[in-house]
Parts: structure tokens; sequence; C-alpha cells
């Protein structure tokens, strides 16, 4: 674990915090959202049929993701006090679990924002759905560059599915940068832009129920082939994941499940 460290001391307190690290992160992997989600919608069929058998992961999260993952969930805190501040009230939402939806199985938008100051484009009172987001440097500058529908369809899904599911007509999609000297070094170095980049990003999204519709059949869809398919229906795949580098490819290279898929593969050729 820690081959890096040479004291014998050090090593041994370097091991045991990974160890922790790694049962951290199996905890909270099994204390995730069932399948499908609302977050999870939109990756690969085959990658949630997987999970929502419960097939073990065989490229788990690395050591050094655990964190970043948790810092999402950690300062969700401070933004939903942030917007408190700018004028709307918060409280959370029910699970979607206790509502009893079907196809989604599980999941929680990051809550219902009420407006409470007359300075905002809505009327006092009007309601919103409210998603957070901590982002990483590119990540962080698709959704800049391409707006959320375009630069990060996964989380537009997600939003879309949330408003059709709690019954709202608008939300307020909200990333921070979960890295904010990485992001300045891209945006000025790498893209060339003369001006800083921006602190967060808001954009206000309105339902789309045609979306909606095509998601929940999606949904259904993947239900349907956890619940009646023991080997892996190797027609869900929505990538082509022999086309990987060596050292990955997003979507396929950060997939907990990418060897598996490869040997179901290699199993039925």
């Amino acid at each position: 674990m820690a081959s890096f460290i040479s004291d014998p001391h050090s090593k041994a307190v370097a091991d045991a915090v990974t160890t922790a690290v790694g049962s951290f992160r199996d905890d909270r992997e099994g204390d995730r959202h069932g399948v499908p989600s609302p977050s999870g919608i939109a990756h690969c069929r085959l990658q949630q049929w997987f999970n929502g058998r419960g097939i073990p992961r065989t490229n788990p999260v690395p050591t050094a993701s655990v964190k970043k993952m948790e810092s999402g969930v950690q300062i969700e805190g401070f933004w939903r006090d942030i917007y408190t501040r700018a004028g709307f009230a918060h409280r959370p939402l029910q699970r979607l679990k206790e509502a009893r939806i079907y196809p989604f199985a599980d999941g929680q938008g990051d809550g219902l924002l009420t407006v409470v100051e007359p300075n905002l484009p809505w009327p006092i009172g009007q309601q919103l759905l409210l998603e957070l987001k901590d982002l990483g440097v590119w990540s962080f500058c698709d959704v800049v560059d391409g707006g959320l529908e375009e630069g990060l369809p996964d989380y537009y899904a997600q939003v879309q599915v949330y408003l059709g599911l709690y019954g709202l007509n608008t939300a307020i999609f909200h990333a921070g940068q979960a890295d904010a000297s990485s992001v300045t070094f891209v945006w000025k170095r790498l893209k060339k832009r003369e001006t800083p980049p921006p602190p967060f990003y808001v954009e206000v999204v309105e339902f789309d129920v045609d979306c909606f519709n095509r998601l929940r059949e999606r949904a259904a869809d993947v239900r349907y082939h956890i619940e009646e398919y023991v080997e892996a229906p190797l027609h869900l795949r929505d990538y082509n994941a022999e086309k990987l580098s060596e050292k990955g490819s997003f979507p396929c290279g950060y997939c907990s499940w990418q060897d598996a898929c490869l040997e179901a593969k290699r199993g039925k050729a």
C-alpha cells in the first residue's frame, strides 16, 4: 500500500489509513441508492445491471478518489447555508424509496427551495428543486462551456428525473469547484482564457416531460433485466469497452465493473 514510504513506522500508519479508507469506501458503496436510481439512470445500462445484481466491483474506486467523493457530500451543507442567505428557504426532500415510486429504486434530491425574498426572479412562495455538485476540473469546465444538458448529460438526466418524481417544474443546478487551483490552471494555461473562471456555475433547469418519460422507460428496461437475467446481458452495453487504451478512457475507464464487463464479453466469444 504505502510502498513509497521507507520509514517503517510511517509506513505502518500509512497502511492502516489506506485500509481504513478502503473500509470507508466499501461502506459507502453498500449504502448507495438502489438500482436504477435517478443519479445513475444515464449510466451504461450494463453497468447498472452489474450493480443491481450485486456483482462485486472488479475495479473499485481508487483510494485517492474516495476523499474527493466524500468532500462533495460534506460541502453540500455549506451551499445550502449560502442559498438561505441568498433569499431562499431550504428543507430536505423525502427519499424516493419512501414514496414507493417505480421503476426508480431510491434517491433523494439535495432539497426544496422556497423563494422568500422579492429580489429573485420568481414570486415569493415559489418552490424549486436544488441539485448540488462539487465538480472536478474537467467536469466543471465542461458544464461552464456547454451548459448542463450538453456538458454533463448524466446530471441533466438526474435533474429531470427528480423534477418529474417530485412533481416540480423548475430546478436550480449548482456546481462548485472541487479544486480551484486546478480549474484556474486549466482555464488560463490550457484553455488560454484571459478572464478568470467563474467561482461556481448555476443553471435554472425547466422540466422536460419527454426527457422524463424516456428516462422512465430506460429505468423500467434496466429493472427488467436485473430481475430476469442471471448472466450479463451484453446487449445492454452502451459503450465499446474493447476500445479502451491501457490507461482507460471515459466512461469505461472509470467503471467499477470494467474488468467484469470485458470478461463477460470474452466468455461469450
